[in-house]
């Protein structure tokens, strides 16, 4: 009993989780389906997972299968699937593809034509036989018949009784034959069942007189059917043999409007092609009027033939195809087709057709007469009755019939409702006489003024009756009633695009009274926007406000006329409308590449109603698109996706619309808006939403994310594209670069010092405000202006500078000017810059004071030192070429006690304070004074201006404006007290750095550092004297050049041994060169009468008591020895490896650590931290009076290396 009653429980368990599927994601349902149904049975094919997905996405499809098919259908989730006939074959029918239904707004030109003269839709006789869903049932349909001849791809299944029992499936293999188990092949092609059944048994009779043997056919063959002409979906397809001929046409997806049903060809290889005519399978009950299609074959669907059509009083109105060479057809047999046995009494024939001239003409008409081609019989009857009685019915307890000779209330009419079932739908009824009137029965019921005409019939519905009718499409319904809601004064509200409701209009209702009893906005409406098509166009509203009262100042006032449609719409239904593309709403989930099962028909029957769906969804889309585009809107977007759109309306401003949006977007750039105007060819314009600004119908306005807005600012130089990007780029932006990065992006023609986007640069301490550049492209004549401020100009109130479109502005901080500016050129370069400008240069700085003015940036050439112009140029690519010249030729050189010393890029205009900012004043070193040189020019000879002196304790309140040619100087003031420092290291108590005044010596300041150290070794203290160090560089240069041009004039002498003295002395000339100066100055810091006075940036190196000697000079190696007292000056000298054979060991002298020199001989005591120098042997050379420089030569480089001994 497991099985069976999982079969009852399934479809159950599936309705109750489908219908409340909002609870439960997929994911979870699915486990939970699974969980329940654990057992093999469930496990079931793709098709049953792919079912229950398509339910559970979909769970109003399950309302609408009619009931009696629901069993089956529950059923067939469970049931495992029907295996495709002779899946050896690899033939399969692909059921799922080419099943489409035709548009139902969408008519072919044929009906068309005969709208057009009935003014109806009509069908076309028997299309709707070849639309139908196919059942799988029908793959078999005949196949188990005893006509039916096998051929090779058939299995069939023999069952044999009698001593040898079996049951076996055997397949007829390509030459008709089958094989049985000690039976020689036997050959069935052609033959039928029972025919193989006496084959089968009179072979084993033989061996088993009790044998029985029992066939049928296990699976039949699949043979190829090619489907042309005028089909829906021409195709080849796979078809079970022996499947009719109409079935095979279904599942090409029908014939199309312009088929014929009357002349379609059907050839089978080797055969005589047939000519079938279904009009008469469609009205006889013979089966063989639907030919089988037993092998390959081709059918072949040609054009319609000549058509008429019939409408009015008969049982099937429609398009009729006449049969084949007939052009026309009697009235008589026209009814028999459409199975109109009887005209009643009083009926009136009418034939429509085109006359000569293209206008409908028609003629009355008898029985017995004909119909011809292209004409349109119309048969008309008129029920008479008593003109005096009403009849109520519908909605009623039951339908009633009253007669009177005055209009009576509805009240009356209906006892006070006392007549009214108890499902009356009271929002809706129509009163049907001369003329259709739609009415609130509630409202009726209060209002007496409301009444039923003389001979009208009141009509009532049930909500359920009412909500059908109103789905119904006026285009395809055949109920009468249908046409009647149409022709009534109704209204309609759509929802999403689907008609839920006609409203009955009064002209004394607003249109919030009328809404109220058809649908109840939500959380999910969208309350932005409502669209009201009327006569006078279409029209876009705020639905809030029209649902409002009276008492609201804002109220929205707008009423019903007849013939209007509203349309609402709900929040998933509007996210996809704004959307460029519609998708993501519906999912193709049939695995149609099947190679083992068949397509479980339920399934495809599913998907066909899915893609209904899909298809009504997007013509429903497409719909409220096109009234959207005809309807009075503004776009509102959010970084370039459209976000939503909102009803326009006069006198709308930006404000209006960030108090529809309040709380529904993320922090936005105010400063950006991009608006468009799609009704104009316009340009990109940009607005400050911080500023209201008006709103003009159709504009588009794209809203910038302050995140976006940051990657818009990274991107903007870049080849990067998108199309807000680019928008952006097109648009009329005012660009905003700090130190050659875009900053900001802002509108134009608001003034700068109302854009509080700025304050995070000028409230910066790094921010530099003595320069800043506009730029403006002129459009008229293509070329650029530009005019430099600074910032006390550029953001003051009284001067209001405003941008206009596209302006560039360019910005810098404090670092960016020193780095790139402040020492580019020294005072003397400034003014030579200055005073050699050419004449054309001239000239040009003179368009205007404060203007510079190119005809193109590929033009521009930088004034000033070429490689100022280069480094700039690599390092400032955002930076265009003519605001550099313009900083280079505003550079004004800033000198004396200032902290950054050097030259500025100045505006034409800059207060003298705020100069001295931003160079720093050195207070404690300055003076009282700033003195300001100008240059004049006259008669193109510039001269110095006399100096102008202002006091420094002035600044705060003195508005001196430097513009022109000029420089600064801040004197230092005459310091008494410092005169400098002196950096004490090593070997003192206190090390370190020590100011001193013009009176204290050396020793003073050795007292100040508290004395030496016990290890300080006195004899080797360093004085390093900065003036000193670059006189000692450039005397060791002067030095070793006069010593290589002594000696290179004897290079060609023929003395003996000459050539390697000149070697060994220019080797010591290379290394006096090479050899690191110190800048010291010998001194004996033990002296206490030695009163040296210093020098700012002296330093004083007292080393450590050392603990070698060293050895220079004529040796194999300068070496560093260890100190032995024992030792003697030749003991070091061998310690350098010994002498070389060019050594004057008669001339070796001892270089002290204090400085001092002094000859050696063996009885010399070698002193801790001394140098021994070995000078060369120079007698060849004496000619040349060589032997002083060589002296100083050998003296200068033992001094270095002794000096730096010590340091180090």
């Amino acid at each position: 009993m497991r099985i069976p009653l999982l079969r009852i429980i399934v479809p159950f368990v599936m309705t109750i989780l489908i219908v409340e599927y909002e609870i439960m994601d997929n994911e979870n349902l699915l486990i939970f389906l699974l969980l329940i149904l654990g057992q093999p049975s469930f496990a079931q094919s793709i098709n049953d997972a792919n079912l229950q997905k398509l339910l559970i996405e979909n769970p109003s499809i399950v309302n609408n299968i009619p009931q009696q098919d629901k069993t089956s259908f529950d059923q067939n989730l469970t049931s495992k699937n029907q295996n495709v006939a002779n899946t050896d074959n690899n033939l399969q029918i692909d059921l799922s593809q080419g099943i489409n239904q035709r548009d139902i707004n969408e008519k072919s030109m044929l009906m068309r034509y005969f709208y057009s003269l009935v003014g109806e839709d009509l069908d076309i006789y028997g299309s709707n036989e070849f639309n139908q869903t196919q059942d799988d049932g029908l793959l078999f349909f005949n196949t188990i018949g005893k006509d039916y001849q096998l051929a090779p791809g058939d299995t069939i299944q023999i069952t044999i009784t009698g001593l040898s029992p079996s049951n076996e499936n055997y397949q007829v293999m390509n030459d008709g034959t089958i094989t049985l188990e000690n039976v020689y092949p036997i050959n069935v092609n052609n033959l039928n069942l029972d025919q193989v059944s006496k084959l089968v048994l009179d072979k084993i009779l033989l061996d088993d007189v009790s044998a029985e043997v029992f066939v049928r056919l296990n699976n039949a063959r699949l043979v190829t059917v090619q489907i042309s002409g005028n089909v829906k979906s021409p195709r080849t397809i796979a078809v079970p043999a022996y499947t009719p001929m109409s079935r095979v046409i279904a599942y090409s997806g029908g014939i199309s409007d312009s088929g014929s049903l009357r002349n379609i060809s059907l050839s089978h290889i080797g055969e005589k092609t047939q000519t079938v005519d279904f009009y008469n399978f469609l009205q006889n009950a013979s089966s063989k009027l639907d030919p089988l299609i037993k092998n390959s074959a081709r059918i072949f669907v040609p054009f319609k033939g000549p058509t008429v059509a019939v409408a009015g009083f008969v049982n099937n109105p429609g398009i009729y195809e006449l049969p084949n060479d007939k052009s026309e057809i009697s009235i008589k047999n026209l009814l028999s087709i459409t199975g109109t046995s009887f005209l009643p009494s009083g009926a009136k024939l009418k034939i429509s057709y085109f006359d000569s001239n293209g206008q409908i003409a028609t003629r009355l008409a008898v029985r017995n007469e004909s119909l011809k081609e292209g004409e349109a019989l119309e048969i008309g009857f008129i029920e008479t009755r008593d003109l005096n009685i009403s009849k109520v019915y519908g909605a009623v307890l039951k339908d009633f019939e009253i007669k009177t000779d005055k209009p009576l209330s509805i009240s009356e009419v209906i006892k006070d409702g006392a007549v009214l079932s108890l499902d009356t739908y009271t929002s809706f009824a129509l009163i049907v006489g001369k003329e259709v009137q739609a009415i609130n029965l509630y409202e009726a019921l209060e209002d007496d003024s409301i009444t039923l005409p003389v001979g009208s019939d009141l009509r009532l519905f049930t909500k359920e009756e009412y909500l059908g009718l109103v789905a119904s499409d006026p285009n395809k319904s055949l109920d009468p009633l249908v046409s009647k809601f149409v022709k009534a004064n109704v209204a309609e509200i759509y929802l999403d695009g689907v008609r839920i409701a006609y409203i009955p209009v009064d002209q004394e209702k607003e249109l919030y009274e009328y809404i109220e009893n058809f649908y109840t906005p939500n959380a999910k409406t969208m309350y932005d926007l409502a669209l009201l098509d009327t006569k006078n166009g279409i029209k876009a509203f705020d639905l809030k406000l029209a649902m409002q009262k009276h008492n609201n100042p804002n109220h929205y006032y707008q009423k019903l006329a007849k013939g209007d449609r509203l349309f609402i719409f709900e929040d998933k239904f509007f996210s996809q409308l704004i959307r460029e593309q519609v998708d993501g709403v519906f999912y193709d989930i049939i695995d149609t590449e099947q190679s083992d099962e068949n397509v479980n028909l339920e399934v495809v029957k599913l998907r066909q109603e899915l893609d209904n769906n899909k298809l009504n969804y997007m013509q429903n889309i497409e719909y409220s698109k096109k009234l959207l585009r005809k309807s009075n809107i503004i776009k509102i977007s959010l970084d370039g996706e459209l976000f939503t759109i909102l009803p326009f309306s006069k006198g709308m401003t930006s404000s209006d619309i960030l108090d529809k949006l309040k709380g529904r977007l993320p922090t936005i750039q105010n400063e950006l808006a991009i608006v468009q105007n799609t009704d104009e060819n316009s340009t990109v314009k940009t607005k400050n939403i911080n500023y209201e600004f008006k709103i003009k119908q159709n504009d588009a306005i794209n809203l910038i994310s302050q995140d976006i807005y940051r990657k818009i600012l990274n991107s903007y130089d870049s080849t990067g594209s998108s199309a807000l990007l680019n928008d952006v780029r097109e648009s009329d932006a005012v660009k905003v670069y700090y130190d050659g990065k875009l900053t900001l992006l802002l509108s134009p023609n608001i003034a700068f010092s109302k854009e509080k986007s700025f304050d995070r640069i000028i409230n910066s301490d790094d921010f530099y405000k003595l320069y800043i550049g506009l730029s403006t492209n002129q459009t008229n004549n293509n070329t650029w202006t530009l005019r430099s401020y600074d910032a006390a100009t550029f953001f003051s109130d009284s001067q209001n500078i405003i941008p206009n479109e596209s302006n560039i502005v360019y910005m810098f901080s404090e670092q960016y000017i020193r780095d790139n500016f402040l020492d580019s050129l020294s005072e003397r370069d400034l003014l030579t810059v200055t005073s050699t400008k050419t004449t054309d240069e001239n000239r040009l700085s003179e368009i205007e004071e404060d203007t510079i003015e190119f005809d193109g940036l590929d033009k521009i050439e930088i004034l000033g030192n070429e490689n100022i112009d280069t480094e700039l140029r690599q390092s400032n690519n955002n930076i265009s070429d003519y605001v550099l010249k313009s900083m280079i030729s505003k550079l004004r050189y800033v000198s004396g006690a200032v902290i950054f010393p050097g030259t500025y890029p100045l505006a034409d205009r800059v207060r003298l304070r705020d100069l001295v900012e931003v160079v720093g004043l050195v207070n404690s070193k300055a003076g009282s004074n700033v003195i300001v040189t100008r240059s004049l020019k006259e008669n193109d000879i510039l001269s110095k201006s006399a100096p102008e002196i202002i006091k420094l304790n002035s600044l705060m309140t003195n508005e001196t404006i430097l513009s022109g040619e000029y420089y600064v100087n801040i004197p230092l003031a005459i310091n008494e007290a410092i005169n400098g420092f002196v950096n004490l290291s090593g070997e003192f108590k206190v090390p370190g750095d020590y100011s001193f005044s013009s009176s204290e010596t050396l020793s003073d300041i050795m007292q100040r550092a508290g004395g030496l150290t016990d290890t300080a070794f006195p004899l080797g203290a360093v004085l390093e004297r900065k003036s000193i160090k670059a006189q000692e560089k450039e005397s060791n240069n002067i030095l070793a050049s006069q010593l290589e041009a002594s000696v290179l004039t004897l290079a060609q002498s023929d003395i003996d041994g000459v050539g390697e003295q000149i070697k060994a002395v220019l080797g010591f000339a290379q290394q006096l060169r090479n050899q690191p100066t110190t800048g010291r100055m010998t001194i004996n810091i033990m002296d206490l009468n030695n009163n040296l006075y210093l020098q700012d940036g002296d330093k004083l190196m007292l080393p450590k008591r050392p603990s070698h000697v060293s050895v220079v000079g004529a040796v194999q190696r300068t070496t560093v020895a260890s100190y032995n007292s024992n030792k003697t000056y030749k003991d070091y000298i061998f310690s350098a490896g010994g002498l070389t054979k060019m050594a004057d060991i008669r001339k070796a002298y001892l270089l002290l650590p204090n400085g001092e020199s002094r000859l050696v001989d063996n009885n010399t005591v070698i002193p801790v931290g001394s140098v021994v120098v070995v000078p060369p042997k120079i007698d060849k050379l004496s000619i040349l009076g060589l032997t002083d420089i060589i002296s100083r030569v050998m003296g200068n480089i033992a001094t270095s290396i002794l000096a730096i001994n010590n340091v180090n």
